[in-house]
């Protein structure tokens, strides 16, 4: 298989919720892995590909809880990859500190 990422993947089991552009319904699921690219999470509602969203998680061994803006990439029965939009600086330390942690 030819892997396409930038970005290597973390691997984690980590509550999250998400909510897709312009709509105020909740939904949960919980995340497999993440990268500063994206996320891949299962969840019982898959969202259409090309769906902005924002993704919710506080990160193992963090206390920050963060909001993370995205698309819709690919999906499967069970969950989705999201691809990241520009992160803030907030958001992108924290993500950043998990990543370097959790690779070493």
């Amino acid at each position: 298989m030819n892997e396409r990422r930038r970005h290597s993947r973390v691997a984690l089991e980590a509550p999250v919720t998400f909510v897709a552009a312009g709509d105020q319904a909740v939904f949960r699921g919980t995340a497999r892995d993440i990268s500063f690219g994206g996320i891949f999470f299962q969840a019982r509602h898959v969202l259409p590909l090309g769906t902005e969203l924002v993704v919710t998680i506080t990160l193992p061994d963090s206390v920050d809880e963060i909001s993370l803006p995205g698309v819709v990439r690919w999906q499967r029965p069970d969950g989705m990859g999201v691809e990241f939009a520009l992160l803030g600086e907030r958001e992108t330390r924290v993500l950043g500190d998990f990543v370097d942690s959790a690779s070493s």
